[in-house]
């Protein structure tokens, strides 16, 4: 595995230790999905397409954790916050 791609499991599992914390490590997961994503983003381009692929398919499961993140969030807020 390459650097990159293990930098990026890495901020993933520290997402979802912060994720699994409540509402008070939301903005932390957020933060490492940001780092994480723009690691994947640069991954992309390799010229390797099996790094290209293992690459694209981490940046799907971090999209799909920040949505998951953002969604519980909003559900735990009340009021205007909510919105």
């Amino acid at each position: 595995m390459t650097p990159e791609l293990e930098r990026i499991r890495e901020l993933k599992t520290s997402a979802k230790n912060q994720r699994d914390r409540g509402i008070k490590g939301y903005p932390r997961a957020l933060a490492s999905l940001r780092e994480a994503i723009a690691l994947g983003e640069e991954a992309v381009q390799a010229p390797l397409p099996e790094l290209a692929a293992r690459s694209a398919a981490e940046l799907c499961d971090c999209f799909g954790l920040t949505g998951g993140i953002e969604r519980r969030w909003a559900d735990e807020l009340e009021g205007e916050d909510r919105i």
